[in-house]
């Protein structure tokens, strides 16, 4: 930064607007009434500069949804957010940097909208359904008249325009729990966690508010969670903080609404990330990459269409996995999943097994008794020749 006077060809013809405006290069110096004037913007950014190192030694060598380094200067808003994945992949985390024009002189906290757009970007080039979007920060988004240290709220709205449904953040020093709206047309709903402070100094926390942190209970459905807070009681021993704000007790339930596609129907990630594993599947199929369709198609067995769970079987079958097909097809349900099961037992040579299971099933799943018999026979075949 360097000193503005008023003989300079940049002094502001509107001082306060000139301050408040979002972007400003303008700074103002209170202890010496002094304007400055950011005028290398590439060596501003670099303040973060010592972070960065640290941050890319911190995650050397983990596999991260997307991959930032040190000295990667070229891309501004880049450096921003990261994203993390969560509960294997099903929650995706987008951590954004609040100090985007933050520095000794401007206090408020903000993230470039471009950091928003491209974390967003990002996490659709993916492919994946996630189940939940959070976004972390550093700045509370709301604060009394006399200071300027927190967040534009409006930040929020934008991001439960982007599919975030939880938020997480600090500097306030205290913990809450806020829900926040947007009407377009329907209500979509985002919940706000602010986390009290765990190291701070006495000077530093609010009136009546001991050293906090926070446990966040996600609900299985990923539409709802229970926010415990803990507080210190005597040295560094930690108790349930009963609070007000929580109607009298340590922790409380905060739900979001689901988050909408484009045309505006509620995105429902079970259906949606099974037809991705069944699309994904198929093509592994017909490239003869067996191991890799039961990879996608195997955790949703139960609840896989009919043609799925057939592409599954045949994958199965192709590979020789007897025993996976046995515990898959334990309760056949239609003469050629009976066929397929009595072919697993005998790939394991368990032929009484065989019988039995042709014996218990054959009529209940209505195989014809010429298709029985033959089947019998074929055991019979199978057992002497491998015996």
């Amino acid at each position: 930064m360097t000193p503005v006077d008023e003989t300079s060809k940049f002094w502001p013809q509107d001082f306060r607007r000139a301050l408040s405006q979002h972007g400003s290069l303008f700074r103002w110096c209170w202890k010496t009434r002094q304007l400055f004037r950011v005028n290398d913007v590439d060596s501003y950014e670099k303040r973060f500069a010592r972070f960065w190192e640290f941050f890319a030694g911190f995650y050397e060598g983990i596999d991260l949804p997307l991959q930032l380094s040190a000295d990667k200067h070229e891309d501004l808003f880049g450096k921003y957010y990261n994203l993390f994945e969560l509960d294997v992949g099903k929650i995706a985390v987008a951590a954004f940097n609040s100090c985007y024009r933050n520095d000794c002189f401007a206090y408020q906290g903000d993230i470039p909208e471009e950091a928003l757009a491209r974390s967003h970007l990002k996490l659709q080039e993916r492919g994946k359904i996630y189940y939940l979007k959070i976004a972390t920060w550093h700045h509370n988004v709301e604060g009394p008249p006399q200071h300027n240290d927190y967040m534009d709220v409006d930040l929020i709205r934008r991001m439960i325009d982007k599919g975030y449904r939880l938020g997480l953040h600090g500097h306030q020093h205290k913990a809450e729990a806020t829900p926040h709206y947007i009407h377009i047309p329907d209500e979509e709903r985002m919940v706000v966690v602010s986390a009290g402070s765990l190291c701070a100094g006495l000077g530093d926390l609010p009136t009546g508010v001991n050293r906090q942190y926070n446990i966040i209970e996600i609900a299985d459905d990923f539409q709802r969670a229970r926010i415990h807070v803990r507080e210190m009681a005597v040295s560094t021993v930690f108790r349930p903080s009963y609070s007000p704000a929580f109607g009298g007790k340590s922790y409380i339930d905060m739900g979001w609404t689901t988050e909408k596609n484009a045309v505006g129907k509620p995105i429902e990630p079970d259906a949606a990330r099974i037809r991705s594993a069944v699309h994904e599947a198929e093509k592994a199929f017909h490239t003869k990459d067996y191991n890799e369709t039961i990879q996608y198609l195997d955790p949703y067995f139960e609840r896989l269409p009919a043609y799925g769970r057939q592409l599954l079987i045949e994958a199965l079958q192709k590979s020789e996995n007897w025993q996976k097909l046995i515990d898959r097809l334990s309760v056949p349900t239609t003469p050629n999943e009976l066929t397929v099961l009595i072919s697993a037992y005998a790939g394991m040579k368990q032929w009484l097994q065989a019988r039995s299971t042709l014996g218990t099933y054959a009529e209940q799943v209505g195989l014809p008794e010429p298709n029985c018999r033959d089947l019998v026979a074929w055991l019979d075949a199978q057992q002497e020749i491998q015996e």
